[in-house]
């Protein structure tokens, strides 16, 4: 296994809530859990990088980016929205609490603790990932990869330190 971080600073979402799972500890959800993400699996984003750099090795320059003729001032340039779904924090912990469940016959439950970071509850997110999914990427179901990701840590369960998943100590304004 490489580097996991589920740590308070630079853990992700998933990471930490699979981590409180197969520790036996309630999932944290902060604020409402309205607040939406772009998920993306780690197969999706490598292959991405891939298909993105084969695209730039075979372009004509004169014809725009992935052959689309634009018209591009200067200092104009792509963006790719890494992102094959969107989901909010809530739905997320539904998931990895129903696998869990499954998986490791865990006790956890969802909590609803106050906000501590500086952000808005439910923001506007909408994301545009066209040129994702013209690669043919979002294969992998969110759910398949949040049971993979317990079976491990269930593997590697006496290495997961607990006092990671203390976010009291940082300030997030």
């Amino acid at each position: 296994m490489s580097m996991f971080c589920y740590d308070k600073v630079f853990g992700t979402l998933v990471n930490r809530m699979c981590a409180q799972a197969v520790l036996n500890k309630d999932l944290s959800v902060y604020g409402n859990g309205e607040q939406r993400i772009g998920i993306i699996s780690l197969e999706d984003a490598v292959e991405s990088y891939v298909e993105v750099i084969r695209k730039f090795e075979n372009m004509d320059v004169n014809s725009g980016f992935f052959g689309v003729k634009e018209s591009s001032p200067k200092g104009f340039y792509k963006v790719i929205n890494q992102v094959t779904a969107t989901s909010s924090v809530k739905e997320i912990a539904e998931i990895i609490l129903n696998t869990a469940k499954k998986v490791l016959k865990s006790r956890s439950k969802i909590v609803f603790d106050k906000n501590i970071r500086n952000e808005k509850s439910q923001k506007y997110y909408v994301v545009i990932a066209s040129t994702i999914f013209g690669m043919g990427l979002g294969r992998k179901i969110f759910a398949d990869g949040v049971k993979d990701l317990l079976e491990d840590l269930k593997k590697h369960k006496n290495q997961l330190d607990v006092k990671m998943l203390d976010f009291g100590a940082v300030n997030w304004v």
